[in-house]
């Protein structure tokens, strides 16, 4: 009777050490509809909104990731559900503070600023998330203007050059 109950005590003391560590993990992030959310990383960009959907293309090829789907849930807002060729989901959601102007054409609104909020695999991955970043970033600037267009880095290989 003695070890049944020391078990019990033994049992409760390890999941009352267990719960705060699993509780501390969660966060108020954003996407994901689980229990326990993780909020990625978030930079400021400067670009075309015209341009976002080929930089995050661009990085993605790049990083080695594919964009699955991409949608539009606002004027203000662009998500992208991308894996890994580890078969980790990526989010990649680009908002922009004020919606366009409708007397512009898009392609001549000239560059805005943009937030950039990159999630990689289930718990995050802030090397990754700001990697993925910094690419979308550079290809925004390289998209810049009208006609334009560089191709993309050496450094980055693959169909763009």
């Amino acid at each position: 009777m003695r070890g049944i109950s020391s078990s019990l005590v033994l049992g409760s003391f390890v999941i009352g050490l267990f719960l705060p560590t699993v509780t501390g993990c969660s966060s108020s992030g954003s996407g994901g509809s689980g229990l326990f959310t993780i909020q990625g990383t978030s930079s400021l960009a400067t670009g075309d909104w015209a341009d976002v959907n080929a930089a995050v293309l661009a990085a993605a090829q790049h990083r080695e990731m594919v964009v699955e789907t991409e949608s539009q849930p606002d004027p203000k807002t662009l998500e992208f559900n991308l894996l890994t060729v580890r078969s980790e989901p990526v989010t990649v959601i680009v908002t922009r503070k004020s919606l366009a102007d409708q007397s512009v054409r898009m392609s001549q609104e000239g560059p805005i600023a943009l937030n950039i909020e990159v999630k990689v695999g289930r718990f995050g991955d802030s090397k990754r998330e700001q990697e993925l970043i910094d690419d979308i970033r550079t290809r925004l600037g390289d998209l810049v203007g009208s006609f334009t267009t560089k191709p993309l880095p050496a450094s980055w290989g693959g169909w763009g050059n």
